[in-house]
């Protein structure tokens, strides 16, 4: 076979008459496409960290929220008695140092604080809006320091639940009891 008859041997084998590649049409619509799908995947991917940053900051914050929770929970167990001037939005009892004990919700900084005897507010938790921090009690007699039955405190959609322990002192008997 000589060189002329081999071309056309593998021409006519391996391609179709007037078949000689891609058209310019048709790849201009294939780097559409393809341009079309590096845009969809870059801005799912670009989207990623915010998505993180966010689900990670709702952890945090309900991290912050189960903290001041539970350490107030920690201090309404050991509570000695309670104050009667505690409402639905300020909490205050003597804890078992006979210290008061004052929780607040701070509208000017949208922050729940705290505040041993005459000291300075501290922040327990910030971002508090008026309707995050709520407190339903149980009660039994107004006159015994150990009315408080149950103590139910909400933050920021969570809630716990507290049977304080009260101390009844020595001329009732003394003691702890539930």
């Amino acid at each position: 076979m000589d060189k002329y008859m081999m071309s056309k041997f593998i021409t006519n084998r391996f391609m179709k008459k007037n078949e000689h590649g891609f058209t310019l049409v048709e790849l201009i619509i294939a780097l559409l496409l393809l341009s079309v799908l590096v845009l969809v995947v870059s801005g799912m991917l670009a989207g990623l960290p915010r998505f993180y940053r966010d689900l990670r900051g709702e952890e945090e914050e309900k991290g912050e929220v189960w903290t001041a929770l539970n350490f107030m929970a920690r201090e309404l167990r050991s509570a000695r008695g309670f104050s009667e001037n505690s409402t639905a939005t300020e909490l205050i009892f003597r804890n078992e140092k006979d210290q008061q004990i004052h929780y607040k919700h701070d509208t000017g900084s949208n922050r729940l604080q705290r505040r041993v005897g005459t000291g300075k507010w501290a922040p327990m938790i910030g971002n508090i809006r008026a309707n995050d921090w709520e407190i339903a009690y149980s009660a039994s007699k107004k006159d015994d320091p150990a009315r408080f039955t149950r103590i139910v405190l909400k933050l920021k959609g969570e809630s716990i639940t507290i049977r304080p322990r009260m101390y009844r002192g020595e001329s009732a008997g003394g003691g702890w009891f539930e």
